[in-house]
């Protein structure tokens, strides 16, 4: 009977390990590229066109300079959850509906700066789902899909299809997803250049990178 009990939780956990594997060969998008007829070089170049095409706008007294063209901002939830101090705390200390909580606050407190764009955070895994408004809402990737980066990647050949790639901005520094991306027409912005574009927003005053690391997250945005 043992014997038997032993067997059926060998047989499960090899089961599970093997569907886990498979889940990760189907969804692992830097495998994906490895595949893609891609070498080392060619990924080295077409990182450094990313690189080239990455956004840049500001806030300051003068201006804001968000591109007039965006008209839907995608934020890849999980690329952003070590951007700050704070935000890395509340991981490593397992406490992933805050950090998720406090990324989509400030997100939505620049919405509320941008009439007309349409914004969309997206995690991996969450119950947190939410349609704000018609102009903010929050999703998970499961159980619809596995991860995140390949909804974004599903989003961005649509846009492409429609015509509208040149419309949208993803937010996101994962090299691989990134490049895919940048294939389909879709525009750049790196985590934590956009976090300290939307501080700069919200407390209207110029931050860099420094005043964003240093600001208090969890003191101003509690609530």
């Amino acid at each position: 009977m043992l014997k038997k009990k032993a067997q059926r939780r060998e047989e499960k956990s090899k089961h599970d390990k093997e569907a886990k594997e498979q889940k990760k060969e189907k969804y692992d998008y830097r495998k994906h590229l490895k595949n893609a007829n891609m070498d080392k070089q060619t990924k080295k170049q077409e990182m450094e066109e990313v690189k080239l095409n990455y956004l840049e706008f500001a806030w300051t007294p003068e201006a804001n300079t968000f591109p007039s063209h965006i008209k839907k901002v995608y934020i890849d939830g999980n690329n952003c959850m070590f951007i700050h101090k704070q935000l890395r705390s509340l991981f490593l200390g397992k406490k992933h509906r805050e950090n998720e909580r406090l990324l989509t606050v400030i997100a939505q407190k620049l919405a509320d700066h941008l009439p007309g764009v349409h914004f969309h955070v997206i995690f991996d895994n969450t119950p947190q789902v939410a349609k704000v408004n018609d102009l903010f809402e929050v999703s998970s990737a499961r159980p619809n899909k596995e991860t995140s980066d390949d909804q974004l990647v599903e989003w961005a050949e649509k846009h492409a299809t429609e015509g509208s790639a040149n419309n949208t901005l993803v937010i996101t520094a994962d090299r691989a997803l990134s490049i895919l991306l940048n294939n389909q027409g879709a525009n750049l912005a790196k985590p934590g250049y956009f976090y300290t574009y939307a501080l700069s927003v919200i407390l209207s005053k110029s931050c860099n990178k420094q005043d964003w690391e240093n600001f208090d997250l969890e003191g101003f945005f509690k609530n």
